[in-house]
């Protein structure tokens, strides 16, 4: 990023999503920044190489985090993500068009647990069993070649390769 800030990114996007759910800032660095509500904490991570955050969701009374994406593809399995050709190039607009997209996904699929609800995930075994399932499906993509179709959809975010691993392996 030049000269515009994660935090600047964040805040100039989503400012009225922040205080629907009383969203304050809680802290800040130029790779993290993080809100809390005091039943929940929103954490956006941009790791080093990362060209957008990674978030995920703390359920504070319980002190656990669950990243955005495993909660996405048991929620909402068929939700369709942006593929490459379909995101900005631009680094900065890549973030913006990110963080936008993300609010669309909280809002759409996450607000009880916006609000301090985590009964969806928190203790459900079929949750447990998605991730098991992730986990094993993860696993054997990174044992396929470079150039695998399904490695390709991987790492682009395009999330039918879970269902393509799926298929391969039944």
């Amino acid at each position: 990023m030049t000269n515009v800030t994660l935090q600047n990114i964040i805040e100039s996007q989503l400012t009225s999503f922040l205080n629907k759910y009383s969203f304050t800032l809680s802290s800040f660095s130029s790779r993290r920044v993080v809100y809390t509500n005091g039943r929940t904490t929103i954490n956006f991570d941009m790791g080093p190489g990362d060209s957008t955050p990674s978030i995920s969701l703390t359920d504070i009374a319980h002190s656990k985090t669950y990243p955005l994406l495993n909660i996405m593809t048991f929620l909402a399995p068929s939700h369709h993500y942006p593929k490459e050709n379909e995101r900005p190039e631009d680094p900065t607009e890549l973030i913006i068009f990110s963080v936008n997209n993300t609010q669309a996904l909280l809002s759409t699929y996450c607000d009880n647990m916006l609000r301090g609800d985590f009964s969806q995930v928190h203790d459900n075994p079929a949750y447990e069993s998605h991730l098991s399932t992730l986990r094993q499906y993860t696993q054997f993509v990174f044992s396929l070649p470079n150039n695998h179709p399904i490695h390709d959809k991987f790492w682009s975010l395009d999330f039918t390769w879970i269902d393509d691993v799926k298929k391969l392996l039944d």
